[in-house]
């Protein structure tokens, strides 16, 4: 048995045997040492219990009599209805998202008895889409309909211009949580319990600490995604080939633009791939980690701040950290930048390397907090060196630690680009390029141009145990409830 990953491997048969009873035994073992764990190291976290259904006899058998068992992959493609590869995009992500499949598909949604079914209700549209595409048709959709309803209630997003991926997805986002807002004003309850909240709501933290009196002054923001600066080679004039180029790996995925509808040299300049002609290699992208960009994200600057405190114009630190982590995790990498002198947008090409697991434990509000204090006390200390803390013991903090399933990426230039999406389904990658559906790489995945970043926290899905089975790790995702109530943006084809 290999007690890493739970499996048995026979060795009469050289095969892996699989045990249903097995199985569900490691699963509720599984469960249960996870609700330790996490009641250990969170004791005041709130939980809830999911209880197993088990039907009746009477039940079972008017399941087997009256369904009919269908093909319901997901698998499908959109039509593309007039530069509309960003809806698609987005809706791809959306599909394929765990906790919102589970939630629609369990019809805790329901579009014929939603009161604002005929009033344009977006959360209505995305439960038709789901419908559509686990219905067992696998020829593509045309989501003429959610189309409209997004005209109808985003204005600014009607007709048929060319539009940014993220925008959309903030604004369907708000759509549904302003539709289901009813709702959940009927629960009572504190906070927002509708999906969109669930499932991709956090919490930001700043601390700007004075360097004349050491106060900190903290501030907490919401937020549905994580916008992340891109990070380049700096700027010394021009660069030149085969130096710097020399120590950039090779092989690194890219999406090239078609050659038939650019110029050569600028189809070489858009791409991640060295090129090789004559002999000569060209210049290759900037290369960087999706760890590089959420290290600067939390890295300290310094600003000039006038101190509640001591009532002092002085220079202070800023420090941005996570202090809540949602459900599913979504990572915008700004690729789009405006230069205030020239009055011009530009898109960074750069290839972002994205882990296909990412901890996030060393990014939230109490681990750096913890690496804060040691270095202090490190500092303090005659003889010891400041440099050396790279990394201070997690005992104690929560883990977080996501899985990548989806990939939004943007390809061509900023005016005239094209989205297409990466999802993960049933351990197995798929590219979705408007109304083609492709079998891809992970390494294509991981190392091509993504633009948004889909990450699902380990632990939550439903998995129950004979017992009645809960999400690990604390923060338990409802979804037993109903639903209650600056930067330059791409553009896409």
């Amino acid at each position: 048995m290999d007690w890493l990953t739970g499996t048995i491997y026979c060795t009469h048969c050289k095969d892996y045997a699989y045990d249903l009873d097995f199985e569900r035994a490691m699963r509720s073992e599984q469960d249960r040492m996870d609700m330790i764990i996490s009641r250990i190291k969170e004791p005041n976290a709130k939980r809830l219990r999911l209880m197993e259904w088990n039907p009746s006899q009477q039940e079972v058998d008017t399941i087997q009599q009256k369904s009919t068992l269908m093909d319901c992959s997901g698998l499908r493609g959109f039509y593309n209805l007039g530069n509309t590869c960003f809806m698609s995009s987005i809706l791809q992500t959306m599909i394929h998202n765990p906790l919102l499949k589970f939630y629609f598909l369990s019809d805790k949604h329901n579009r014929g008895l939603c009161p604002k079914r005929n009033h344009n209700c977006m959360a209505c549209q995305l439960d038709t889409v789901f419908h559509e595409f686990y219905s067992g048709q696998t020829k593509p959709y045309g989501p003429a309909s959610f189309l409209h309803a997004m005209w109808m209630s985003q204005k600014h997003m009607a007709g048929y211009s060319q539009q940014d991926a993220h925008e959309f997805f903030i604004s369907l986002a708000n759509e549904i949580h302003n539709n289901c807002a009813a709702e959940r004003d009927m629960l009572h309850v504190r906070g927002c319990k509708c999906i969109v909240h669930q499932t991709f709501a956090g919490l930001l933290q700043s601390d700007v600490t004075c360097s004349s009196c050491q106060n900190v002054s903290t501030a907490h923001d919401p937020m549905l995604d994580l916008s992340l600066e891109v990070k380049r080679r700096p700027k010394s004039g021009k660069h030149k080939p085969n130096t710097a180029d020399k120590k950039a790996p090779s092989g690194v995925n890219g999406t090239t633009e078609d050659p038939a509808t650019v110029p050569k040299a600028e189809a070489i300049k858009d791409t991640g791939l060295k090129k090789v002609a004559k002999g000569k290699i060209k210049e290759s992208l900037d290369v960087c980690t999706l760890g590089d960009c959420l290290d600067g994200f939390t890295v300290p600057e310094k600003l000039e701040y006038t101190c509640s405190s001591c009532h002092e114009c002085k220079e202070a630190t800023k420090q941005m950290s996570v202090k809540k982590l949602p459900p599913v995790l979504s990572i915008q990498l700004k690729r789009f930048e405006h230069s205030a002198k020239s009055s011009s947008s530009s898109k960074i090409d750069a290839i972002v390397k994205v882990p296909a697991e990412l901890d996030m434990t060393p990014y939230t509000t109490r681990a750096i907090k913890l690496r804060n204090k040691l270095r202090g006390s490190s500092a303090g200390r005659k003889g010891s060196k400041i440099g050396a803390i790279t990394e201070s013991p997690m005992d104690g903090i929560p883990s977080y630690k996501y899985s990548l399933f989806a990939v939004v990426s943007h390809t061509g230039k900023l005016e005239t680009g094209h989205y297409t999406t990466y999802a993960k389904v049933r351990e197995q990658w798929f590219a979705f390029d408007d109304h083609n559906v492709t079998l891809a790489d992970q390494k294509e995945v991981l190392e091509g141009n993504g633009y948004m970043c889909f990450y699902l926290r380990n632990g939550h899905q439903y998995s129950y145990s004979a017992r009645g089975g809960s999400a690990a790790n604390g923060d338990v995702v409802d979804l037993t409830t109903s639903p209650s109530k600056g930067d330059n943006r791409p553009n896409g084809i």
